[in-house]
């Protein structure tokens, strides 16, 4: 899982690069602000998983 997230995370900033590549452009400025966000669920997913996975190995105890 770790490795998908992170590929994710590289993939998201990669496109973010580029985006920022064409500044004065409003469509693009959009598109990094919904990669933004997108960013911030994945975090708050990854958060969530290690959370339950930690909890269930508590109670596996």
């Amino acid at each position: 899982m770790n490795n998908i997230y992170d590929l994710l995370v590289i993939s998201i900033k990669n496109i973010e690069v580029e985006c920022d590549k064409h500044k004065n452009k409003e469509e693009y400025l959009l598109k990094k602000r919904l990669l933004k966000d997108i960013l911030t669920h994945l975090h708050e997913i990854r958060r969530q998983v290690h959370e339950n996975l930690n909890e269930k190995e508590k109670n596996n105890i």
